[in-house]
């Protein structure tokens, strides 16, 4: 080779090699792996990372898509379902829920509803079955400095609300509805529910009020903690305004989410999820990794209900992801399909469960050291309370 080419060839070489780079690193295309059993009816596929967010995704042979459930956006998009303040002008924390569709509603935690007298984010998962009229749910509101508009929601934001908020929201819903749905029905139980909620210091208060104040106060701690976190979001992602309201954020439309989350969107797109979704039929949830940490697990019994809810968690993973982004010079920890395998095992395995029933379904959460895990069951299969054909789990990290 002469001189010449071989100078050449060294300048095609740096010329290129940065762009080559850049490009393996947005268009991830990670080798094949052996499958990682998850437990003992689903496995992890092959791991796809873009910056600092690792997704796995997960997949159970027997699952079928049932498209038994209509979604949200499928039913405001329709007119079929309606979300209205209350009747009186607007209580900030519930919300009222009709379904005209003939099929059941399925709603998850963390979406959030646009318009009405302030945008809110759902408490946790919830069924309604078709014909319900104006069921009350719990939400948490999003916007602290805004209280006028009309009395419909004809929107939903295109991003589930970060794990963080979705944990806190999830963990109040849950304890509210929990003091209102076992009420003590003893002297010892009127004794020790006077006694949590007052903590002795007014020893006369009714069972029923000690209750309704209980729950209610679950509701306020977990509003505070919602909008805390709003707050610092919007600082985060340069999206303050003067409602103080997370839209900007949930709807990329400015600042740093703006800039930044469609690309990990583009990425793991086109890498991972689109042709997955199209073509495999046992594709049912994803475990999400940020900085090497799994931050989330949402896992679904029907891949026709993944499939509709996907965008909106992509971008919220993807948002996480850009929040928790590492220093300039600092590379992101990797993760293995081991390594989620053993936190999905420990959170899953807690020592300790609850649940909470409904006519139309049982949430079962799971406490362990380092995650919180709900599971929806519908009602025919709460006897199956601890099988993966939960509707949705979903495990986040605390």
């Amino acid at each position: 080779m002469t001189t010449r080419c071989r100078t050449t060839l060294i300048l095609g070489l740096l010329v290129v090699g940065p762009f080559a780079a850049l490009h393996a690193q947005t268009h991830p295309n990670p080798p094949a792996v052996a499958p990682v059993r998850l437990d003992a009816h689903r496995t992890l596929g092959t791991p796809h990372t873009f910056h600092n967010l690792t997704l796995f995704p997960v997949y159970d042979p027997d699952a079928r898509a049932t498209n038994t459930y209509i979604t949200l956006d499928e039913g405001l998009k329709a007119k079929t379902v309606q979300v209205q303040e209350s009747s009186d002008g607007g209580d900030v924390n519930t919300l009222y829920v009709t379904n005209h569709s003939n099929k059941p509603l399925y709603l998850m935690a963390g979406e959030v509803v646009l318009g009405g007298q302030q945008d809110r984010t759902l408490g946790q998962d919830h069924l309604i079955v078709a014909g319900a009229t104006r069921t009350p749910v719990t939400v948490f509101c999003v916007e602290h400095g805004r209280w006028a508009g009309h009395a419909d929601f004809e929107e939903s934001a295109p991003t589930v609300a970060s794990g963080d908020i979705r944990l806190h929201a999830q963990e109040s819903n849950f304890y509210a509805e929990r003091a209102v749905s076992q009420p003590a029905t003893t002297a010892a139980g009127r004794s020790a529910a006077r006694a949590r909620v007052v903590e002795g210091r007014v020893a006369d208060v009714a069972a029923d009020a000690a209750v309704a104040i209980s729950s209610s106060s679950r509701v306020s701690s977990g509003q505070q903690k919602v909008w805390d976190k709003v707050a610092a979001k919007n600082a985060r992602f340069k999206t303050e305004s003067s409602t103080g309201t997370y839209r900007n954020t949930l709807t990329l439309s400015g600042g740093e989410a703006k800039r930044s989350v469609p690309a990990y969107e583009r990425a793991l797109e086109s890498g991972m999820l689109k042709s997955s979704i199209g073509s495999d039929p046992h594709l049912i949830g994803v475990a999400a990794c940020v900085n090497g940490k799994v931050i989330a697990c949402d896992l679904f019994s029907d891949p026709a209900l993944f499939h509709k809810l996907w965008p909106k968690l992509l971008r919220s993973y993807a948002a996480d992801a850009v929040e928790k982004m590492p220093r300039k010079g600092q590379t992101p920890r990797a993760v293995t399909a081991d390594q989620v395998k053993a936190f999905y095992a420990a959170a899953t395995d807690a020592k300790t469960s609850t649940e909470n029933r409904s006519a139309a379904s049982t949430m079962l959460r799971l406490e362990s050291k380092e995650a919180t895990t709900y599971r929806l069951l519908p009602t025919k299969q709460a006897a199956g309370s601890g099988s993966p054909s939960a509707l949705h789990e979903t495990v986040l990290h605390k």
